[in-house]
């Protein structure tokens, strides 16, 4: 359920219904104190979109590369990547567990993801950024590694392997972001996707729009 108003569906510029978000190519969700949904028949309507948004020039570098990545199926070096992948994603969670015992914060709550994301002490680095996945409903996952997937930074091409002690493939139901996201259904970038923003951060669970245990792959920037 979001945290905050009704989310307002629009094709084209005009009203839909929810019902008419199913099973779309690529959906975008804007949120914030009001969110919207657009939807989007092709990558170049979305990319033409985007192009106009504020903040997303890496975004779209990034969509480019990934789109490179998809049409060849091919990763260079992919056991390397993915050591790299597992390695990064052990440390954070670790920094996210010092963490919450540092501060004693809630870790499921929206106070403990904004301080992980984005800490008021600007010699302290964020212990990632933007985007956190969750296998249970809400957003608010409180265990780094077991119910929650904190996604800094980069191309995540591969839920499978991503955490060393379990496949996050196809498992996440929430999420909780501060910035910009693109998951995607298949591994490498491919199948339909959903663009996700936070202003200043934004939670829902995914179900409403079918893509309950649907993410494969993910670009964060």
């Amino acid at each position: 359920m979001s945290m905050t108003g009704q989310i307002v569906y629009e094709r084209n510029g005009s009203a839909i219904a929810l019902e008419d978000v199913l099973g779309v190519p690529i959906l975008a969700i804007e949120g914030s104190k009001e969110p919207v949904g657009r939807i989007f028949d092709s990558e170049d309507g979305f990319l033409s979109w985007l192009s106009q948004t504020p903040g997303t020039e890496r975004m779209i570098s990034c969509l480019d590369k990934a789109r490179q990545i998809r049409d060849t199926d091919f990763i260079a070096d992919e056991e390397r990547v993915i050591e790299q992948q597992q390695l990064r994603m052990t440390r954070t969670v670790e920094d996210l567990r010092a963490l919450g015992k540092r501060t004693g914060l809630d870790m499921g709550s929206e106070e403990f993801f904004l301080r992980a994301t984005r800490p008021e002490n600007p010699l302290e680095h964020p212990a990632f950024d933007p985007l956190s996945l969750c296998s249970t409903p809400g957003g608010s996952c409180a265990v780094p590694g077991v119910n929650q997937l904190p996604m800094g930074f980069g191309f995540w091409h591969d839920l499978r392997y991503v955490w060393p002690f379990g496949d996050w493939n196809d498992r996440a139901v929430s999420y909780r972001v501060s910035g910009f996201a693109t998951v995607f259904e298949d591994i490498n970038f491919g199948g339909a996707a959903l663009f996700l923003t936070g202003h200043p951060v934004y939670t829902h669970d995914l179900a409403e729009w079918g893509w309950a245990n649907r993410i494969s792959s993910a670009i964060v920037a």
